[in-house]
């Protein structure tokens, strides 16, 4: 009556198991085309056929979340220098007086060792000494 609801669970398991993963995009994307190729070439006849398509709509549901999956665009673990700016008003810790925190947005990025920068549009947390005179713009 509702042939989505074979297929749902199978998509549904891929995308919890994509996060679980250490797997490669590119080996999601190559599984899923050997899959769905060995699926089209049984003609889902038989226990093979079902096994592969079943396999490949579990890939489609891991490579469906890896798609829309958020990836961090700056560097991490190394020094770089930013272009901020700033977001919100800046408010003093209450535990540390000596930290004034404040949301920014990065629009640009550089290695120090580079001279070319890279455009990016991302969201971060920022602290400033509060000795240091910051405003919002």
């Amino acid at each position: 009556m509702f042939p989505f609801l074979k297929i749902l669970p199978l998509i549904i398991l891929g995308i919890l198991l994509s996060g679980w993963t250490g797997v490669s995009d590119r080996a999601v994307w190559t599984m899923l085309a050997v899959a769905w190729g060995m699926g089209w070439l049984t003609w889902r006849r038989g226990a093979a056929g079902q096994i592969y398509v079943s396999i490949a709509l579990m890939l489609s549901g891991a490579a469906m979340a890896r798609v829309y999956e958020t990836k961090p665009v700056l560097p991490e673990g190394e020094k770089i220098l930013l272009h901020l700016r700033i977001t919100d008003n800046l408010h003093v810790s209450e535990t540390n007086a000596r930290w004034q925190h404040t949301s920014a947005r990065v629009g640009y990025w550089r290695q120090p060792a580079e001279d070319q920068w890279h455009r990016v549009d991302q969201k971060i947390s920022a602290a400033a000494a509060t000795r240091s005179r910051v405003t919002r713009g």
